[in-house]
């Protein structure tokens, strides 16, 4: 069963709200096996590194 069907959520704010949450950790904090136990954005920066540099000067 997936985890996410298990939530009855009061609006469609909160379920975009959980989605964001989902997809941040998912994305920047859960190591991937197929991905040589590194995250996402992780091996996202390391093949298109502009996209950090351009992160990082954003006020």
């Amino acid at each position: 069963m997936n985890s996410f069907t298990a939530f009855r959520f009061t609006s469609s704010e909160e379920r975009k709200y959980y989605l964001k949450l989902f997809e941040y950790e998912y994305n920047f904090n859960r190591p991937h096996q197929g991905k040589d136990h590194q995250t996402s954005a992780h091996v996202f920066y390391q093949n298109y590194p502009i996209y950090r540099y351009y992160k990082l000067q954003q006020p």
